[in-house]
């Protein structure tokens, strides 16, 4: 079989296998699948092309049509596993570059919100971020199965009843509109609750915008509320099940999941042991503090962790004249600290994150090695 004719039965093998699954391929993209499977035989063709067709599965795409690009970096996830240099399995990136996903209920699953992330968001950014959370809270507790024998009603349907229910359970969250007086509301609306000396909360943290489950009586427009609860927590792996997706959702290159990722889970399966330490102000100016921190550095000496992230603020004596000073001496003191120790630490990265004090705040996150 000549090359031209060979290529023409791979391109309807390529175009075949992957509609079966309710794809369809643009040209650049067939013509890309070719070229990337031409040179190996059935067996191995067969099997890139099931591991990609499973990854394309589990990501949240707008359309059944699949570019070039998609196959491309498609294929560099299924090729990247397990040989991915053991470098890139701390990444550091900020907030603004993470991907805003949205929950669509009618869907099912996260979608990718279009448009750019700023740090001046105006005011519809708020009752979106409230509707986006309330949605997540409910679609958990609609599948939750303690949660079964519940019957949830809503804001909207009490607002509107004049009689005396003994009992009521409603999903909504918790608001304060006045000084003294709480409100719970859902995306129907919102009524007013009242707690008593009695009211029994369940072991959890609540607090002013929380989304928690409340129960009790309701009577001339206000739920008296007799036991307060979160929704139960459930998995990563039960979330990602339901909702049919290992895509990433939280930022950095991979397109698939932390937790999904084989190159990940077997390093992790290797260092059982490791850890990620976290310091918050850390003042390199206060001698108390660099010297517990150098007894920090010895006694892990033995056993390094994979990073130790560092948090401002660095200097005791914020914005004063002499602070640039303070901090110049405090990091340099600290350099010296760590070159000494450069043997032991050659593999461990030192995060430093400034605080809200600390001068450049905006514009710098220090990462490396010593």
């Amino acid at each position: 079989m000549d090359t031209a004719t060979e290529e023409a039965a791979l391109r309807r093998e390529i175009i075949k296998t992957f509609q079966i699954h309710a794809f369809e391929l643009k040209k650049e993209a067939v013509k890309l699948c070719v070229k990337l499977f031409l040179e190996h035989d059935k067996e191995t063709r067969k099997k890139w092309t099931s591991k990609m067709i499973e990854l394309l599965k589990k990501q949240t795409l707008q359309s059944s049509l699949i570019s070039e690009e998609l196959i491309r970096d498609t294929f560099r996830q299924c090729k990247s596993k397990g040989t991915q240099d053991a470098g890139k399995l701390l990444n550091v990136f900020d907030a603004f570059s993470l991907q805003p996903y949205d929950y669509e209920p009618e869907l099912r699953k996260m979608i990718l919100r279009k448009g750019k992330t700023t740090l001046a968001a105006d005011s519809a950014s708020f009752s979106h971020a409230s509707r986006q959370r309330f949605l997540l809270v409910k679609q958990r507790a609609a599948r939750c199965a303690s949660l079964k024998n519940f019957k949830f009603t809503t804001c909207e349907l009490l607002s509107s009843s004049t009689k005396t229910i003994q009992s009521v359970v409603v999903l909504g969250m918790l608001t304060q509109q006045k000084a003294d007086c709480y409100h719970i509301e859902d995306l129907s609306g919102s009524i007013e609750v009242e707690f008593k000396e009695d009211t029994k909360f369940h072991h959890a943290l609540f607090h002013e915008h929380c989304i928690a489950i409340f129960e009790g009586s309701f009577e001339n427009s206000v739920l008296h509320v007799n036991e307060v609860a979160m929704v139960p927590v459930e998995s990563a792996e039960m979330t990602r099940k339901e909702l049919s997706s290992n895509e990433n959702w939280f930022g950095g290159e991979d397109k698939i999941a932390f937790r999904c990722s084989e190159r990940l889970r077997s390093a992790l399966a290797k260092q059982e042991d490791t850890s990620i330490i976290f310091l918050s102000d850390v003042f390199l100016d206060d001698a108390k503090s660099m010297k517990a921190l150098n007894k920090l550095l010895i006694g892990y000496k033995d056993q390094p962790p994979v990073a130790i992230i560092l948090c401002g603020n660095f200097c005791s004596r914020p914005r004063q004249t002499d602070t640039i000073d303070l901090l110049d001496r405090g990091f340099r003191y600290l350099a010296n600290q760590l070159q000494q120790m450069k043997k032991e630490y050659e593999r461990t990265q030192f995060i430093f994150v400034p605080g809200p004090d600390d001068p450049f705040v905006d514009s710098f996150v220090f990462c490396g090695r010593p």
